[in-house]
């Protein structure tokens, strides 16, 4: 018989080193997923606090310009009010108030004196004797006042008060612009 020669291939030892590094890894890859995680984690909490955070901006934007609107609207009702103030300020009272006094012919009584700065109108209420001390008192407001220069008086209308003794007219005297 013959010999038999068997050749073995010789056995490798476990990879121990392999199987370390591998488990090394896979603990690695396990840590940087669980840290993913919780910063994904984190980054929704933070975009969701984000979004909060605008939509109380977003009140208090229009809280803010809510105030600011009324605020607004408080100035430019002063704004009006100092205008008006200001127009009758420029109003010449002195002109007017002279040309009254050179009128005066003891015969009228001057009850109201108006103007109205809005439209520009000027009203006197006045009370005389008669209609013709009336019409008297107006042409001297008139004569006081040039052509051109100064407002056009005109009786618009008038009303004779019966139950004073003596019997009296009660006037309203215009302006003509």
């Amino acid at each position: 018989m013959t010999k038999l020669e068997l050749d073995f291939v010789q056995r490798t030892n476990f990879p121990w080193l392999a199987m370390v590094f591998f488990v090394l890894s896979l603990f690695f890859c396990g840590s940087q997923a669980i840290v993913w995680y919780k910063w994904r984690e984190q980054i929704k909490s933070d975009e969701a606090r984000i979004e909060q955070l605008e939509r109380e901006l977003k009140v208090k934007k229009r809280a803010a310009e809510a105030a600011m609107g009324a605020r607004r609207s408080v100035l430019e009702e002063r704004t009006k009010d100092e205008a008006k103030v200001l127009k009758a300020t420029q109003y010449p009272w002195n002109r007017v108030l002279s040309t009254l006094e050179q009128a005066d012919t003891g015969k009228v009584a001057v009850l109201s004196f108006s103007h109205d700065a809005a439209t520009g109108d000027t009203k006197i209420t006045a009370e005389a004797a008669d209609v013709a001390a009336l019409e008297e008192f107006i042409s001297r407001l008139n004569s006081g006042s040039e052509e051109g220069q100064g407002p056009t008086w005109y009786l618009a209308s008038y009303q004779i008060q019966l139950q004073n003794v003596p019997s009296t007219v009660l006037g309203t005297i215009l302006q003509k612009r």
